[in-house]
């Protein structure tokens, strides 16, 4: 009789048993799934699921002009910001791009060769740098963006452009110390250190932030040219492309 059984042979506890089996299972795919794509994050390396389906930040050109609401000349301002954002080329250009980026990506990093090139072929064009951290993936995404705005602060363009440089070079082994020695190897005075670490330029990274979700960006890189959005480490030739003339 069912009764007279060992639990573990009644079928209420294979049942059980058998279900447990199944969420365990789940469990240790997942995890395992979660670390191959955080890994290939890291490595710059587009992620690959094996269900088939491919996880990548390759782009697609936006196909309408609005996001939420908002027509394309309003998402081109939020974009632009409010002309306290590091940027190359002329500051009063009509043409503009973009970048919303984050200084623990990789594919911003694969990027930044992108962005010198495109300020060398077209220097009538404004191209914009803006903070989008993601600290889920580096905890130390914010504090370079910090870093970073407090040169531009406080060092000018030049030393903006070599301290972004910096960062990416080092962008597996950031942290706050690195970030300070850098900005004095760059014969930053002692303002950097005290604005990195009062956090004076974390208003300006918030509103890059919000901003940046304003109009619906969500990876990094992202980038906005006259306003049309490309999601993803677009090349130099398809930010051309869509430059024109």
């Amino acid at each position: 009789m069912e009764d007279n059984k060992p639990w573990h042979k009644k079928t209420w506890a294979r049942v059980l048993m058998a279900a447990l089996g199944l969420v365990l299972v789940f469990l240790v795919y997942f995890v395992r799934q979660t670390m191959v794509f955080y890994q290939a994050l890291k490595s710059g390396k587009e992620p690959v699921l094996n269900t088939g389906i491919k996880k990548t930040y390759s782009g697609i050109l936006q196909k309408n002009d609005t996001v939420l609401g908002l027509n394309i000349e309003q998402i081109k301002a939020v974009a632009a910001g409010r002309g306290d954002d590091p940027f190359l080329g002329p500051a009063s250009a009509t043409r503009v791009v973009v970048q919303f980026m984050d200084y623990g990506c990789p594919y911003c990093k694969a990027s930044a060769g992108t962005i010198r090139d495109l300020a060398r072929l077209r220097p009538d064009v404004k191209i914009i740098i803006r903070d989008f951290p993601i600290v889920e993936l580096d905890p130390e995404a914010e504090n370079a963006a910090l870093a970073a705005r407090c040169v531009w602060r406080y060092g000018g363009s030049e030393a903006f452009w070599r301290y972004h440089d910096m960062l990416y070079a080092s962008q597996d082994s950031l942290s706050v110390d690195l970030m300070v020695m850098m900005g004095k190897n760059l014969g930053l005075d002692s303002r950097f250190e005290a604005c990195l670490k009062s956090k004076l330029t974390k208003p300006a990274v918030d509103q890059s932030l919000s901003d940046a979700r304003a109009i619906g960006v969500s990876v990094t890189p992202t980038f906005f040219i006259d306003g049309k959005r490309i999601d993803g480490a677009a090349d130099l030739q398809t930010i051309l492309n869509v430059l024109g003339k």
